[in-house]
């Protein structure tokens, strides 16, 4: 199953082939454990409100080689103390957020997660730790 619409739910690896432009609820969110998300190059584009790209509850992720543009986080990973479900080993790889009120936001029981190579331009928090653990930066670039 292609996923070539905003708020698409990604329960599989997917290589994106196009641009996903428009969006007005969340761009994409990913379902499923050992899920990656590679972009492609390709831009997830929203209208300034949701989410680029939501990880909820789910571990061993990866999300790499992504263009997310005007969104109020661009990935936003939450680990939800209500199921006591945490989201772990998140590798984020690549990624360049602009106009955003986020770029990268971190919400409850998130753990492990590794940010490298990424670009953050016109937004108000690159990276927003509301989580008590955060484990790695590596390469990350605030303008």
């Amino acid at each position: 199953i292609p996923v070539t619409n905003c708020n698409d739910m990604v329960t599989y690896s997917y290589t994106m082939s196009e641009n996903l432009t428009g969006c007005t609820d969340n761009g994409l969110r990913i379902e499923k454990d050992n899920t990656i998300l590679d972009c492609n190059g390709y831009s997830i584009e929203g209208i300034g409100s949701e989410n680029g790209i939501l990880v909820n509850n789910f571990s061993n992720v990866k999300i790499h080689d992504c263009y997310i543009n005007n969104f109020n986080k661009g990935i936003f990973i939450n680990g939800s103390n209500m199921y006591i479900r945490e989201s772990s080993n998140i590798t984020i790889i690549n990624i360049s957020v602009s106009n955003s009120t986020y770029g990268v936001y971190l919400d409850d029981l998130v753990y492990n997660v590794t940010i490298n190579d990424s670009l953050f331009s016109n937004v108000t928090n690159g990276i927003y730790d509301n989580t008590e653990i955060f484990d790695k930066l590596e390469g990350i670039i605030k303008k």
